[in-house]
C-alpha cells in the first residue's frame, strides 16, 4: 500500500507506478494495452523526446516542436 501521494517528476516515476499496478509484469501489461513496442521502450523514447524538447530555447518549446 502506498502511504503518500505520488508525485511524478519524470517518466520513470510513472512507469514504476504502472509496473506496481501490473505487479511487475511488463510483458503482460504491454499485451493488454496492445502496443507495438514494449512498455520500457515507450517510456524510454518518451523521456528522450521530452528531454530534447526541454533543452530547446524557450521560444522554440512549442507543441509542434515535440
Amino acid at each position: 500500500m502506498l502511504s503518500a501521494t505520488p508525485v511524478n517528476t519524470n517518466f520513470v516515476d510513472l512507469k514504476n507506478q504502472l509496473m506496481l499496478a501490473a505487479e511487475g509484469n511488463s510483458i503482460s501489461f504491454g499485451e493488454s494495452l496492445n502496443t507495438k513496442n514494449p512498455i520500457d521502450k515507450i517510456f524510454r523514447d518518451a523521456d528522450a523526446s521530452f528531454k530534447a524538447w526541454a533543452n530547446l530555447e524557450l521560444e522554440e518549446r512549442t507543441t509542434p516542436n515535440y
